[in-house]
């Protein structure tokens, strides 16, 4: 158990499941979310505001309290998505 436990430790409390959800990004899009983000340029209010509201419409699977690993990855795909659909929006 003390193996398991230091090899998954993480350096913030609670950040656990976000820092494997990006994990799983990288293991299923092949480019991890940090590079994805270091292409942009985002407002810090404008990425709070999508980020958000990607997790409040995203939906957890019957019988599992908390989003696993698979939809952590394809909320912040959506996330980019909407990065980038927000940001044609703008140069128009």
């Amino acid at each position: 158990m003390w193996d398991w436990l230091r090899a998954y430790k993480v350096p913030w409390y609670d950040t656990f499941w976000a820092i494997e959800g990006m994990n799983e990004y990288n293991r299923i899009y092949g480019i991890s979310f940090y590079d994805e983000m270091k292409k942009r340029e985002i407002p810090e209010d404008k990425f709070h505001m999508i980020l958000k509201q990607c997790f409040v419409e995203a939906g957890v699977h019957f019988g599992h309290p908390h989003f696993n690993l698979a939809t952590l990855a394809g909320i912040l795909r959506i996330f980019i998505k909407e990065l980038d659909k927000t940001a044609l929006d703008t140069s128009i």
